[in-house]
């Protein structure tokens, strides 16, 4: 953690870090307490931290370069989200989330919700896959691969959050197809 954003992410309008208490405000959960046998976690929480974007202005994100796009690849996509309790202090609803795979500034693959992926007082793990060996005009292998996530503004009129964690991205390398012997 770095002040003013998430170590080794570019943000852009603030995102920030919490610790969530589990005391009441946004979390209610004993597992939450840092002295409790899980260390400050619960679901699927990879730490006693979570990144946190609140009241979020248009075109906030958190961006990362993750390598280049190798040929036949599979990327799976993976993150933790956090719905707060129903009737957390601050009345702030779940903004919705996007998180992309990009290259060069185009889209190569995205999960988009507006619905919570949970119930409330939750951490729950979201995510999507994406081959390599479809790649859109203008994009090649060797290009420059990141993940952006980004809030997607649906909580309207009323304060919004998206809380995250344990963001990950795997690849697994996809076999060759080999003619059938006869």
């Amino acid at each position: 953690v770095q002040l003013g954003g998430i170590h080794g992410w570019e943000s852009h309008h603030g995102p920030g870090i919490f610790n969530p208490s589990g005391q009441g405000g946004w979390y209610d959960h004993e597992g939450l307490r840092d002295q409790s046998r899980s260390r400050g976690t619960i679901g699927s929480m990879r730490g006693p931290n979570m990144a946190t974007f609140g009241e979020c202005l248009p075109g906030s994100c958190i961006r990362r370069n993750i390598g280049r796009i190798a040929p036949s690849n599979r990327y799976a996509v993976s993150a933790a989200i956090g719905i707060r309790t129903a009737g957390n202090d601050s009345k702030e609803v779940f903004d919705g989330v996007t998180i992309r795979l990009v290259s060069h500034g185009k889209l190569l693959a995205e999960l988009s919700t507006d619905t919570p992926p949970g119930p409330p007082n939750s951490v729950t793990n979201v995510g999507f896959s994406w081959n390599s060996s479809s790649l859109p005009d203008g994009i090649s292998v060797g290009d420059p691969l990141a993940i952006e996530i980004a809030p997607n503004q649906a909580s309207g009129d009323s304060p919004g959050y998206l809380d995250l964690d344990n963001v990950r991205v795997t690849t697994l390398k996809m076999s060759e197809e080999r003619p059938a012997s006869r």
